[in-house]
């Protein structure tokens, strides 16, 4: 209860954003879903009871104290030395058991059959539930991008969750050659074999073809629900919650931070595993206009099944070029107004966010939008007046995303490349010193 501790102790309080309950609807269907989200981002709010009476405080402290209950006190609590004293004995392990038997003594059977039976049905809830990845090779893209984004998000997952982690992927190995189902075996996370999304009239090989294995994800049907990421996220705090929540929910398709997207983006996306659902959706590709997942996965939805998926708040998923850029905190002062600072980080982080670049004259325009989730140094370090500098030092999650990567890829996995080896030594990060692999990793041309 507040009422312990008077309010000028507490001068902040957690409180809905302005707009957030309409951003991010949490159904009433359920106490667990209510409670849920009430932990990412509903408010913590002072109820009118919950007062300070000053005067009581006054008038209790005004009062006699009685000398009686505290000499009985002292004297118990000597007999209670003293007798640990006269009883003592040096054998450990016959203190250990006589502590268990008194400790049982003192715990109700049913109350601990009550305990172990409440633990026995949160685990098998959570048997079925999972996270679900994937890391292919897709043309374009450096062949082991996926596989250092996947590890450096089940490194997080596995600090952060405790459900289970699938990995679909049609690499065997990493570039040093160890096996990829045994590496990321010793994280707990499931591996298996990602398989070809056949559409009529698509070849497997095309690109939109391979853009439609997200789709694999309904087939996990031994999962009641999975939560779907892609590679090239973040995920900073524990997202558990939403898997308490009741139908799909996605982030907003927002990349431009204007707030009012209401289209999903399946970076991240709740659903529940059916293999009609993916039958229906690979026969609904075969039918509509699409450009990508994101779009056949609305459609889908909100025309055919006339039930749109449901959108999270931009500080429960959000691009990470929209970082402190209008994202509501749920963090309050006591007259309504936002704490100073930022303290709106979404939970998932969609890419890290980039530029587009002309190092040097002549070279084609490039974009990226993930240039800090990734251990591609070449493209982190930037020439500037003289000297290189890494742009991700500038970044806030830069520095969490290179720490779960590392500490899976080099500290645990013990994977030898160059570069995972110049990514994850501090001086070649950190100070751009270090060996001729470090030095290498450094963008090629004229120095501006």
């Amino acid at each position: 209860s507040h009422s312990s501790s008077p309010p000028s102790s507490v001068p902040w309080e957690l409180r809905a954003a302005p707009g957030m309950e309409e951003r991010g609807p949490v159904p009433a269907s359920s106490s667990a879903a209510a409670a849920a989200t009430a932990n990412e981002a509903a408010p913590l709010v002072h109820s009118e009871g919950d007062e300070w009476d000053e005067a009581s405080a006054r008038d209790v402290r005004s009062r006699p104290i009685p000398a009686l209950p505290f000499l009985w006190t002292a004297v118990f609590v000597c007999g209670v030395f003293l007798s640990a004293a006269l009883f003592s004995t040096d054998d450990e392990s016959a203190g250990a058991a006589g502590d268990a038997a008194r400790s049982s003594q003192r715990r109700p059977a049913v109350a601990a059959k009550y305990l172990v039976s409440n633990f026995e049905g949160d685990q098998q809830e959570q048997q079925k539930q999972a996270f679900v990845m994937m890391a292919a090779e897709v043309p374009g893209q450096p062949g082991s991008s996926g596989l250092w984004g996947c590890l450096s998000v089940a490194r997080a997952l596995q600090r952060l969750s405790d459900r289970h982690l699938v990995l679909l992927t049609d690499f065997t190995t990493f570039p040093d050659k160890s096996s990829v189902q045994k590496n990321f075996e010793m994280l707990g996370v499931d591996v298996r074999p990602l398989q070809n999304v056949t559409v009529p009239g698509l070849a497997d090989t095309d690109v939109k073809s391979m853009m439609l294995q997200k789709l694999q994800a309904w087939r996990l049907t031994e999962f009641e629900k999975v939560i779907w990421l892609d590679w090239d996220v973040l995920v900073f705090r524990n997202v558990d919650w939403l898997f308490d929540r009741e139908w799909m929910w996605a982030a907003r398709d927002d990349p431009l931070c204007h707030m009012q997207a209401e289209s999903p983006n399946t970076g991240i996306l709740m659903l529940y595993p059916d293999e009609v659902v993916f039958n229906a959706l690979v026969d609904h590709a075969s039918k509509v206009a699409w450009t990508n997942a994101n779009g056949l996965i609305r459609t889908y939805f909100a025309d055919v099944q006339k039930r749109p998926v449901k959108l999270l708040s931009e500080v429960e998923a959000d691009y990470g070029q929209c970082l402190g850029h209008r994202i509501p905190t749920p963090y309050r002062n006591k007259d309504g107004t936002t704490v100073t600072g930022a303290w709106s980080t979404p939970a998932f982080v969609h890419k890290s966010g980039g530029v587009k670049y002309t190092w040097y004259e002549g070279q084609k325009v490039h974009e990226d939008d993930n240039t800090c989730f990734s251990i591609d140094l070449k493209v982190q370090r930037l020439p500037s007046k003289g000297q290189i500098l890494n742009v991700c030092h500038y970044h806030p999650l830069s520095a969490y995303w290179r720490d779960n990567l590392c500490s899976a890829a080099s500290d645990l996995l013990k994977i030898k490349t160059v570069e995972v080896e110049s990514f994850c030594s501090d001086e070649c990060y950190y100070q751009l010193s270090g060996d001729s692999s470090c030095l290498e990793q450094v963008p090629d041309g004229p120095m501006p």
